[in-house]
């Protein structure tokens, strides 16, 4: 064979081993996606197995679950109570700045609480 011939022999062989490595790189990406899917579905239940209060309907009666990031009903999860008000009177005598930064970390939680139960 001549010289040309095999350079263009090979380009094409490697033109089309590109061609094979894109699709079977999309398939492999694909395959792993449902995978990792189907085991963070799988670990999930396992995390929260038992903590339902075993109603069939879940309400915001039941407990403290988020809710901003799916609109669907939570099967199993653990009670929350409302969080108490720190008490900071004798953090501010020390020093106020530490007492306000409580404080406003509690309001946040607050915040994330009255959101989660509406």
């Amino acid at each position: 064979m001549k010289r040309t011939q095999i350079i263009s022999l090979l380009l094409v062989i490697w033109l089309l081993s590109m061609v094979a490595i894109l699709f079977g790189v999309n398939k492999f990406i694909d395959n792993k996606i449902i995978d990792l899917r189907s085991e963070i579905r799988d670990n999930l239940e396992a995390l929260f197995e038992g903590e339902s209060s075993g109603g069939a309907l879940v309400s915001n009666n039941d407990g403290w679950f988020f809710s901003d990031f799916s609109y669907n009903p939570v099967r199993h999860y653990k009670k929350a109570t409302k969080p108490a008000k720190p008490d900071t009177k004798s953090i501010a005598k020390i020093d106020s700045k530490i007492a306000n930064q409580i404080i406003d970390e509690w309001k946040k939680i607050m915040v994330t609480y009255l959101r989660c139960m509406t």
